[in-house]
């Protein structure tokens, strides 16, 4: 990384905003980059979202929350997978130290912040 270059980037913004759209635009401006992270998207039936999805950039997915799912971890009405996002976060993100030249942790939320590995 050249010297003064920026080592973590991170975008705030409301909901619905756009912060995963320049992710994903990004992501797939990267070329041969070893990347490795994941991002999340909504689950929808019709127009009523019912949860949400990590998407691993290694093709894994896991529901992270769903309005359905039966959890004692909860935010909102959205019941929360947490011992399956930590199966996820283990096999998207168990990497050696320079292995990868970039991580992408498109969510840093209080459904994401329920796992201990997170």
């Amino acid at each position: 990384m050249a010297e003064g270059a920026a080592k973590n980037v991170l975008l705030t913004g409301r909901p619905g905003c756009g912060k995963t759209t320049v992710v994903r635009q990004v992501l797939g401006r990267l070329g041969d980059r070893r990347v490795a992270g994941f991002f999340t998207q909504e689950l929808r039936e019709g127009d009523r979202r019912v949860g949400f999805e990590a998407v691993g950039l290694g093709g894994m997915r896991v529901v992270l929350a769903h309005v359905r799912l039966r959890s004692a971890q909860r935010v909102g009405r959205y019941g929360v997978a947490v011992a399956e996002f930590e199966k996820f976060l283990q096999a998207e993100l168990d990497w050696q130290a320079g292995a990868v030249d970039l991580v992408v942790i498109d969510e840093i939320g209080k459904m994401e912040c329920l796992s201990h590995r997170f």
